[in-house]
């Protein structure tokens, strides 16, 4: 019950979060942004709390499942992806590799910035 409910109110809190960066900044950006965000988050959650042991798992399903993973959205980045990629192949193709180039990127400060906290600390 305890997991279920932090995952449902982490997710209802992200997909709320996401929304409000959605009427901020438009589309293909926001979308951008928000999984570059979420890369970085959920890799620097994982190795500094869940890798530490430090909060107990209804809270690690909470923030990383629920929270981080309704606001990161692999559908609205296919849809914008095929969406450019109809219009312009090369705007299309560009935005596909930021997106896996820089997220990947904002994993590993993610990790390494977990790292250097968990280590300071």
């Amino acid at each position: 019950m305890k997991n279920g409910s932090a995952v449902l109110i982490g997710g209802f809190s992200g997909g709320i979060l996401r929304a409000a960066l959605g009427l901020v900044v438009v589309t293909p950006i926001a979308t951008l942004l928000v999984n570059l965000v979420g890369a970085f988050l959920l890799s620097f959650w994982t190795y500094w709390g869940i890798e530490r042991g430090a909060f107990p798992s209804w809270v690690n399903l909470g923030v990383g499942t629920g929270l981080i993973g309704a606001f990161t959205t692999f559908s609205t980045m296919s849809t914008v992806t095929v969406g450019l990629l109809s219009t312009n192949v090369v705007l299309g193709l560009a935005y596909l590799l930021v997106t896996a180039v820089e997220g990947l990127a904002m994993a590993g400060l993610g990790f390494w910035l977990a790292k250097k906290v968990g280590k300071a600390q």
